[in-house]
C-alpha cells in the first residue's frame, strides 16, 4: 500500500534508484484520501513532494484506465525509473478533447464563449472536475497533469491562452501538484491569477479516522466546494 512505497523507502528510492537510475517501478495503491478510513498512517497527500526531490524518476498518477494503459507500455521499456501513484476508486475511461501522451499531459475539454478560465488538475480529481464542468452551459478549458515531469514548456504554452488558472489536487499544496504547476508558470514567464484547492498542511496533517467523502467535505474538495470555485472563477 502506498504510504510504504515512498515516505518510508524514501532514503533507498533516492539513492539506491534514482542517483543510480535503475529502471525499477514503484507501485503504490491507494493514494490520496482513499484509504483514509484506515487512519492517519494511510492518508497519502505527500507523495508527490516527496518523489519530486528524487531527479530522475517519473512519477505517474493517472485520471483512467486510458492513461494506465499507456503508461504500463512506456514503463515496461524499461529505460528509467518510474513511480505509479493509483487510486482505488479509478475504473473508468474519459472522454477527452486531445491526448499526446509524450507530453504527459491531456486536454479533456475546451472552454466555450471565450471566459479564459483553466482548470489544471491530476488523477482521481480529473473525473470530478469533468462532470462539473460537463453540468455547466458555459465552461472552462480542463487539463489533465498525468505524469511529473511532464512537457513543462508545452503545457505553459497551453497554459499562456488564458488569463485565469484554477489547480485542483487531493495531495498538500506545499511542493506538490500546484506547485509544480506555478514553477512551469514562472519559468516560462506565464503570469496570471491562479487560484489552488488543495490540503493546507499549515491547518494540521488529518489525524483522525474518516471515510474518503468526509475528508473531502472537510478539506473542500468535494464536489459542491469545487463546482462553488470554478463558478467564482468564471465571474
Amino acid at each position: 500500500m502506498n504510504p510504504f512505497v515512498v515516505r518510508r523507502a524514501l532514503d533507498q528510492i533516492n539513492n539506491t534508484v534514482s542517483l543510480m537510475d535503475i529502471p525499477i517501478i514503484f507501485a503504490g495503491l491507494h493514494t490520496g484520501l482513499s484509504s483514509a478510513i484506515s487512519g492517519p498512517t494511510h492518508v497519502v497527500i505527500s507523495d508527490l513532494t516527496l518523489i519530486r526531490t528524487c531527479e530522475r524518476i517519473t512519477a505517474y498518477n493517472p485520471s483512467d484506465c486510458d492513461i494506465c494503459d499507456l503508461m504500463f507500455e512506456d514503463a515496461l521499456q524499461f529505460r528509467k525509473p518510474y513511480y505509479f501513484r493509483f487510486d482505488k476508486d479509478i475504473t473508468y475511461r474519459l472522454e477527452r478533447k486531445k491526448l499526446d501522451f509524450e507530453s504527459g499531459y491531456s486536454l479533456i475539454n475546451e472552454e466555450n464563449d471565450g471566459n479564459k478560465v483553466l482548470i489544471v488538475t491530476t488523477g482521481y480529481h480529473t473525473k470530478i472536475c469533468s462532470d462539473i464542468i460537463n453540468e455547466m452551459s458555459v465552461k472552462p478549458a480542463l487539463i489533465d497533469v498525468f505524469r511529473i515531469p511532464c512537457d513543462k514548456a508545452s503545457l505553459a504554452d497551453e497554459i499562456r491562452k488564458y488569463n485565469k488558472v484554477v489547480t485542483i489536487e487531493e495531495h498538500i499544496l506545499q511542493g506538490g501538484f500546484s506547485s509544480y504547476i506555478l514553477e512551469i508558470m514562472a519559468d516560462c514567464g506565464v503570469y496570471f491569477p491562479v487560484k489552488r484547492i488543495g490540503i493546507d498542511i499549515e491547518k494540521g496533517y488529518p489525524d483522525f479516522f474518516g471515510k474518503r467523502d468526509y475528508f473531502e467535505r472537510y478539506f473542500k474538495l468535494d464536489s459542491e466546494n469545487i463546482r462553488h470555485e470554478i463558478t467564482e472563477a468564471m465571474k
